[in-house]
């Protein structure tokens, strides 16, 4: 397993490149903080009000964001430890980014690590029997 480089690279017969990650950490995606705020809707009201705009902004987005990071961060470093399961990513940027996930077991990591670079380099998604197959992740 390696950190923050990919565990292998992979070309398919489309000559497209497939990096495979393997990491234990689940941290969900970023959802931003709703203000409640329409700039669309305004239509000229707030022109004049920007010095009350950027201070809501700093507080909501970057202070509640920070101290959510803050919040968040522990908890799913200790939800990931807690696993035994790891989980490996199949990304592809270009042209259109697509990413494909399983969950494997740490006894397994090597077959199934094999069996996916395998069914990449014939153009196939590889569902391995030591592995419960994610699907494709957005």
């Amino acid at each position: 397993m390696s950190w923050l480089r990919p565990s292998r690279t992979v070309i398919d017969p489309r000559g497209t490149t497939w990096e495979i990650y393997v990491t234990r950490s689940r941290l969900g995606s970023w959802q931003s903080l709703d203000t409640g705020l329409d700039p669309h809707s305004t239509h000229g009201q707030l022109d004049d009000a920007w010095w009350v705009l950027v201070p809501i902004l700093v507080l909501f987005e970057i202070v509640l964001g920070l101290l959510k990071l803050i919040a968040l961060v522990p908890l799913g470093l200790v939800s990931a430890a807690r696993h035994r399961d790891l989980r490996v990513e199949a990304i592809v940027e270009y042209p259109a980014r697509q990413v494909y996930a399983w969950d494997v077991e740490r006894a397994a990591i090597e077959r199934v690590l094999d069996e996916i670079s395998a069914g990449l380099a014939r153009g196939a998604i590889a569902r391995p029997a030591d592995a419960r197959f994610l699907g494709e992740i957005e």
